[in-house]
């Protein structure tokens, strides 16, 4: 084996502690930006604050004038709309065994209709699409900006359905239990208030809550800190909490497995 010298051990070494040298100055530099950003910027990390709406409200105005200088603009709009409301585009679906959903949005229905049709019809040339839940009524009737976020259905069941709905847009949702039979939201049943939370069925008497509601359970993101099993009948906040994460976390989540032997 070729034995290194001294005098290139020296160098070596010189090399690795101007290495060490550069890469503490540029960290120190990246820390020192951090910081300028946070203190002009810090504002933003309430994202329903005054100033953080203001700000985008701003940004927003800026942005719009930018592309409405580019000659491009009203025909790239026209032809985006065209697209968004085209009768022919495809229409995709889930399927339950039974049905087949879609969430439909047109000139008619700009808020959107959860609809469904069986498969036999969904594969003619005559779906006859049946209407489930139509969300711009719900909201002139409600009184609310409501945005569909989705539905969860309980699998293997036709009827227990939560319906996940969002005030103007926001990551924030509400859930309401549905009932897909009736075509009506239940009187009574499971009802979650506006949060970050996530939720998924165990079966249809439980479900499983990834919290967020209070300040003690949500992570340093606002997202799901403790996840808790939810019974029917029983006030929310005596949910059982079967996991915990940290603080510091981004979120957590739960959900349900089914095997094909039926077991969860």
């Amino acid at each position: 084996m070729r034995r290194i010298g001294f005098k290139y051990f020296y160098f070596y070494f010189l090399l690795i502690l101007l290495s060490f040298a550069f890469h503490s100055s540029i960290f120190a530099q990246g820390e020192e930006l951090c910081e300028e950003l946070f203190r002009r910027h810090g504002f933003l990390e309430e994202v329903e604050g005054n100033q953080a709406l203001e700000w985008v409200r701003a940004q927003n105005g800026r942005t719009l004038e930018r592309l409405k200088a580019d000659p491009r603009f009203a025909q790239i709009k026209a032809q985006a709309l065209e697209l968004s409301i085209a009768k022919d585009r495809i229409v995709y679906g889930s399927f339950d065994g039974k049905f087949i959903y879609n969430f439909w949005q047109d000139e008619k229905n700009p808020k959107g209709i959860l609809r469904r049709t069986t498969l036999r019809r969904y594969l003619s040339l005559d779906p006859r699409w049946e209407i489930v839940l139509d969300i711009d009524a719900l909201s002139a009737q409600e009184k609310e900006n409501w945005v569909y976020k989705g539905m969860d259905r309980l699998e293997g069941d036709e009827t227990h359905a939560l319906v996940f709905l969002s005030g103007g847009g926001k990551d924030a949702t509400l859930v309401r239990e549905f009932n897909l039979e009736k075509k009506e939201f239940v009187s009574g049943g499971f009802e979650l208030p506006e949060s970050k939370s996530d939720v998924s069925w165990l079966d249809q008497d439980t479900l499983i809550v990834g919290a967020a509601f209070e300040e003690s359970e949500r992570t340093d993101s606002g997202y799901p800190r403790v996840i808790k099993l939810w019974k029917r009948g029983t006030p929310l906040k005596n949910a059982s909490i079967i996991f915990e994460g940290k603080k510091e976390d981004v979120g957590v989540g739960a959900w349900v497995l089914k095997r094909k032997d039926g077991k969860k």
